[in-house]
């Protein structure tokens, strides 16, 4: 093997990359939500099962401060090397303080720090492995900077509205409020699906949401995010009809 093959090699190798799921107990719409059953398994079990078939994905880590949510993790195939402190584990934590505890976590105990991290939340089962493969190749293409899973908004942000003391208010100046939806300028949600960025930096800047942050583009099925009793309702009829997911 010669000098160029060499390094050609060094610099096309994917970077080691934890997943880190972080899956509270005590939640309220939907009691132990992240455990509860879609299709004859745990919803957490979707995303332990998508992130164990990523070609990208080195360790799969769960992180919850529940003994029951950390036995499901366990069973799935993940990783559950501590449990979170419960500070971390309110109803108004982000989610972001779940992974940061995680990776100091692994940075005082263990030998290496995966070189990244991607941060799949359970709430959004019809992720695919293909999807965190995809957000993965995007990542290792320019390290610097997180990759964010958004899908389309299906709506122009010209027909978006604020409700100030009964009235509509546009959220921004626009001089034609008739625009028709084709003519306007597409818009994107942050879907919750998919979040990638290099360790060390994530360590450092404490949030995904840095500026140049990329995205990666998702499907609606694949960015579906369960948080109420009628998103779950959606779900299990879409778990029942995954042969369709994917002309969603």
């Amino acid at each position: 093997m010669n000098w160029l093959t060499c390094f050609y090699e060094a610099t096309t190798k994917a970077m080691s990359c934890v997943a880190i799921i972080p899956a509270r107990g005590g939640s309220k719409a939907i009691p132990q939500k992240n455990i509860t059953d879609l299709a004859g398994k745990p919803l957490l079990r979707w995303t332990v099962e998508a992130a164990l078939a990523s070609q990208q994905v080195d360790r799969v880590i769960v992180s919850t401060d529940d003994p029951a949510i950390a036995a499901v993790a366990r069973d799935a195939g993940a990783e559950v090397p501590t449990l979170r402190p419960a500070k971390f584990a309110d109803d108004d934590t982000h989610s972001i303080h779940a992974v940061l505890h995680m990776l100091r976590w692994l940075k005082s105990n263990e030998t290496n720090l995966p070189e990244r991290c991607c941060m799949l939340l359970p709430t959004s089962p019809f992720r695919t492995a293909s999807d965190i493969d995809a957000g993965l190749t995007l990542h290792q293409q320019e390290t610097t900077t997180p990759v964010i899973g958004v899908t389309d908004a299906k709506v122009p942000i010209i027909s978006l509205r604020w409700i100030e003391a009964n009235r509509l208010r546009p959220i921004d100046d626009f001089p034609d409020l008739q625009l028709q939806r084709q003519d306007g300028k597409p818009l994107y949600r942050v879907n919750g699906a998919f979040y990638a960025a290099s360790s060390a930096k994530l360590l450092e800047q404490q949030s995904f949401h840095t500026p140049g942050a990329r995205p990666l583009l998702m499907s609606w099925a694949s960015s579906l995010d369960i948080n109420t009793p009628a998103d779950l309702a959606l779900a299990r009829i879409l778990a029942a009809n995954t042969d369709k997911l994917q002309d969603l």
